[in-house]
């Protein structure tokens, strides 16, 4: 336990950077996510009544605890995706290539029974013309 903690206050996102720069990166997601909270919650806490209220300032902290770990876990879980993106780089591009193919059949598929069912309701619709 004390080997991961260790680990993550010297690389707390895990990336191929100097430490203090990974620092500087979470430094600028903390002011993203006091904005956050002090939008979303401090308004109760500046708020006359509530102001002195224990509670209020609990849940600011909580808030503001919550917010950063998932940011955290969010930047974390980008920079694991984008590394292994790298890594498997061949793998990645496969299924990229794979995915817009089949988008590009489905789109067509879709285009191609949209033109028959209108040229069947045209024709349809001068059969029923002739008729009477």
């Amino acid at each position: 336990m004390i080997e991961f903690i260790l680990k993550r206050a010297a690389q707390p996102l895990g990336l191929a950077l100097e430490w203090y720069w990974e620092y500087i990166i979470l430094a600028a997601a903390v002011l993203i996510i006091y904005k956050l909270t002090f939008t979303n919650v401090d308004e109760l806490y500046l708020s006359d009544e509530l102001r002195d209220n224990i509670s209020v300032r609990i849940c600011c902290i909580f808030s503001r605890i919550f917010f950063f770990l998932s940011v955290w876990a969010i930047m974390y879980g980008a920079v694991w995706l984008i590394k292994l993106i790298i890594r498997n780089w061949k793998t990645a591009a496969f299924i990229a290539c794979v995915t817009v193919i089949m988008a590009a059949a489905v789109s067509a598929a879709v285009l191609i029974m949209q033109l028959f069912h209108s040229r069947k309701s045209i024709d349809s619709g001068a059969h029923k013309t002739k008729m009477s």
